[in-house]
């Protein structure tokens, strides 16, 4: 396995594209890789990277059921050979009062339910996903090739990790790509509408986009108070949209609230 690391942090793009297309050759196994999309500007690049080194993948988009609506157009018209995989039939909004637990950035079940589907249901021993360092502390330390050992054994490939976010623009650009036109609208990233990982005022953009996804989750809080009445008013949360106003400001504050029995 090839150790590249650092120093492509100062190479040109053409060096990085040349680089993760000998890695994906290299570890290409004989029944191919499977590729995480997610119709996002990462995953485009790590497409055109797969495309371009001639291997064999098959393109799994995990359906997480509140993704932005153009989103999911997006894919459908542009990548229209991806697969849609769901690991749970409710929506996300009914798991949640099935489950009677509100998705938080510490309890983000709702990643691993909907978003990271895994190999259990695709089936792909080899995944090539578009993670890249830039984009945080942890994902800096990732290797680019490792195990994953929860459920079926997976192999996890990294190929674009020290790409950086002007080398994911000028591809897309220079390649004429197609990618969604709310990037254009100012969303830097996107996924579910509704997410934990977000709180306070990053919520004001998203909820002014799609009030409706807003309105739906609201409700779905409204009855998970209304079905476990006493345990919220131990809490000191007497109905749903004081839930959604403690759930916005952060974990934090809702833990803040917690009173133990």
């Amino acid at each position: 396995m090839k150790l590249t690391q650092q120093p492509l942090w100062f190479e040109s793009t053409e060096a990085k594209v040349t680089e993760a297309v000998e890695f994906m050759r290299d570890h290409e196994p004989p029944e191919g890789y499977g590729l995480g999309f997610s119709g996002g500007k990462d995953s485009i690049v790590l497409h055109w990277l797969a495309e371009r080194a001639g291997v064999t993948f098959r393109a799994h988009y995990a359906d997480t059921t509140v993704d932005p609506p153009e989103l999911r157009r997006f894919i459908r018209k542009h990548y229209p050979h991806a697969r849609w995989v769901r690991r749970r039939k409710e929506h996300m909004w009914q798991r949640m009062i099935a489950k009677r637990m509100v998705p938080t950035r510490v309890r983000r079940w709702c990643c691993h339910e909907y978003k990271e589907v895994g190999s259990s249901i695709t089936r792909e021993r080899h995944v090539l996903l578009g993670i890249r360092a830039e984009e945080s502390a942890r994902r800096k330390a990732y290797p680019r090739h490792h195990m994953h050992t929860g459920g079926f054994h997976t192999h996890l490939y990294y190929p674009a990790l020290w790409f950086n976010l002007a080398d994911v623009w000028e591809i897309i650009e220079g390649e004429g790509l197609p990618y969604p036109a709310l990037y254009d609208e100012g969303f830097d990233r996107l996924g579910c509408v509704v997410c934990p990982f977000r709180s306070g005022n990053a919520h004001t953009p998203w909820e002014e986009r799609w009030p409706r996804h807003y309105r739906q989750f609201k409700r779905c809080l409204c009855r998970l108070v209304d079905n476990s009445k006493r345990y919220w008013f131990l809490r000191n949360v007497h109905d749903g949209y004081q839930l959604y106003d403690l759930w916005r400001c952060g974990n934090g504050a809702l833990r803040g609230r917690e009173v133990h029995e």
